[in-house]
């Protein structure tokens, strides 16, 4: 399953069509230490007909998510859904790597299984799951799999840590939020706002499943005493 980001790199490469499919109506980056005393490095920039804004209004407190209007739960209960369905993901690769990534499974050196990087955690899943020759008739599920993980990392670090500004009430209704991400060494900020349905975070959810649901096919054979007895070297 090939899933594309909501956001690219900040090469200003974007893509409308990621799980959430949402549209970003204004990105800049800011540099804090522009000598000139200007915070956008590219002001005017243009993306899908919307201009970037020099200083991006950002709601820090209060305004409806203190008080939520009744057509706007259903986002709450969509957003759970999502995470919850990241959370078993992400702790199936977990179990994954805690059962596969010995220091007595390889000759190589040895690399600890992360503990919080999803980045490093996917580095050491193709490591073994691409890669390494033994797990040879996973390949290439497991590097179409590792593709679409770093793909549903930024989808699920949108939705897990973006700030939202305010409903509206359409139909359909729509979630606006804006999103803050420091870049390089402190000295730059990225800020995107975008806009989801309902149905767009709910659509996320079911991809999220849908990677667990194909990660599974490869646990299943994977994590039996039998298999893993064979990946001892000493």
């Amino acid at each position: 399953m090939e899933c594309r980001p909501l956001i690219c790199s900040a090469s200003f490469c974007f893509k409308r069509l990621g799980f959430f499919g949402g549209t970003i109506l204004s990105i800049c980056l800011l540099n804090r230490s522009n000598a000139s005393g200007s915070s956008s490095i590219f002001s005017g920039f243009c993306l899908f007909g919307v201009f970037a804004m020099d200083h991006p209004t950002i709601r820090l407190a209060g305004g409806q998510l203190n008080d939520p209007p009744t057509f706007a739960m259903p986002f709450f209960t969509a957003i759970g859904f999502a995470l919850a369905h990241w959370g078993r993901l992400e702790q199936q690769i977990d179990v994954l790597l805690i059962s596969v990534n010995k220091e007595y499974h390889s000759e190589e050196k040895y690399r600890p299984t992360p503990n919080t990087s999803f980045r490093l955690k996917c580095d050491l899943f193709k490591r073994w799951f691409v890669k390494d020759p033994r797990f040879a008739e996973h390949h290439d599920k497991a590097k179409r799999l590792h593709k679409s993980f770093a793909n549903a990392s930024d989808d699920r670090i949108l939705l897990a840590h973006s700030n939202i500004q305010e409903f509206r009430e359409g139909p359909p209704p729509i979630m606006v939020v804006r999103n803050i991400k420091i870049e390089g060494r402190g000295q730059d900020v990225r800020i995107s706002r975008a806009e989801w349905t309902e149905e767009q975070i709910i659509d996320a959810g079911k991809r999220f499943s849908g990677l667990n649901l194909g990660l599974y096919t490869i646990s299943e054979k994977v994590l039996t005493p039998a298999f893993l007895e064979t990946l001892q070297t000493t």
